[in-house]
């Protein structure tokens, strides 16, 4: 299966609960087996961080269009 989630919520310095849930709902679609997980955020004019999942089998896809 394949999971694309929006995880803009961690890509910020101030994170809240929203961004705590994210993660670790992230983290535990990515253990379970055959589950391909996507997570993608919006980085406008690259100024937001990375959201850091070099841990797991997460792949991270950035936009940085603009909506």
């Amino acid at each position: 299966m394949k999971v694309r989630i929006e995880v803009s919520s961690l890509a910020s310095k101030h994170q809240s609960g929203i961004a705590s849930y994210t993660r670790l709902l992230t983290e535990e679609l990515s253990k379970t087996k055959d589950t391909e997980v996507h997570a993608h955020y919006f980085n406008f004019l690259g100024r937001q961080p990375r959201p850091d999942f070099s841990n797991l089998s997460v792949t991270v896809e950035e936009n940085r269009q603009i909506p």
